[in-house]
């Protein structure tokens, strides 16, 4: 009979795609996550960069000073450290920004395209 046909029309990649869609959901929550904590770590890290900013300006003028003849001291032991600490941590959320915001979506759209 027409109505009790056993055979239906079923797409043979249906399992395919709805592994690929769960896939492509769950890394881009996992990306999200870690953005968000790039974002968490920065932003934990960002009252350590005013300070080391500040302690830079001093040694900036300390150096300036002291070319002068006018003072002379050591500038503080942990700023350089704590200012390449930051910078490290800068530039990787620098970067996985770029990842995120430019080349994903490039990424994407390629992919969805072929």
């Amino acid at each position: 009979m027409y109505f009790c046909s056993s055979q239906s029309k079923k797409s043979p990649f249906l399992l395919k795609d709805t592994f690929f869609v769960d896939f492509l959901i769950v890394f881009i929550f996992v990306i999200i996550l870690v953005y968000f904590l790039l974002i968490y770590l920065f932003l934990k890290t960002c009252d350590q960069y005013l300070f080391v900013r500040q302690n830079l300006e001093i040694d900036l003028y300390i150096f300036a000073t002291s070319q002068l003849n006018t003072m002379f001291c050591k500038p503080h032991p942990h700023s350089r450290k704590l200012l390449q600490q930051n910078i490290v941590m800068l530039s990787r959320f620098f970067f996985s920004s770029l990842l995120l915001y430019f080349f994903f979506p490039i990424f994407l759209f390629f992919f969805f395209k072929v």
